[in-house]
């Protein structure tokens, strides 16, 4: 039973391969995502028009979180945005660098 709570877990965190899902991501929401960016739980995952995503990492792991971008959102490689117990909410027109 443990083993199948662990496979159910790791479903919900990476439920295809990290290309596959910028691929879904970006046919989804029509937006630009990196193959090699780290989107763990994608289904918390909300995004606008225009948004482009680099090499970076968005975790929403805890229950009833989420990540939302709005419109033309660009987030450079090397930003990291981890909701844990909450949302995130970033607004149009906004850039992140990782520093």
């Amino acid at each position: 039973m443990r083993l199948l709570r662990r496979i159910a877990r790791l479903w919900l965190r990476f439920p295809l391969p990290g290309p596959l899902v910028s691929l879904y991501l970006a046919l989804r929401w029509r937006a630009w995502v990196h193959p090699l960016a780290r989107i763990e739980y994608p289904h918390a995952l909300r995004l606008a028009r225009g948004v482009r995503i680099g090499r970076c990492k968005l975790i929403c792991r805890g229950p009833g979180c989420a990540v939302r971008l709005g419109e033309r959102v660009v987030l450079h490689d090397g930003v990291i945005l981890d909701a844990l117990d909450g949302l995130i909410e970033i607004g149009p027109n906004t850039t992140i660098n990782p520093y």
